[in-house]
């Protein structure tokens, strides 16, 4: 199969689409990782009269 010029043309566009798009499901991933990410502890403040 040979693609014509405007095939062409097209195809990089899209294989940069697809490769931003497999860069950004890998970035949400990575997020849902357990092994990563951010977590808030809090206190009240009367108990920190107690420390």
């Amino acid at each position: 199969m040979k693609l014509t010029g405007a095939g062409q043309e097209f195809f990089k566009y899209a294989e940069q689409g697809l490769a931003t798009l497999n860069l950004g499901e890998k970035l949400i991933m990575q997020k849902s990782d357990l092994a990563t990410g951010e977590i808030a502890i809090g206190c009240p403040s009367h108990l920190t009269h107690f420390i």
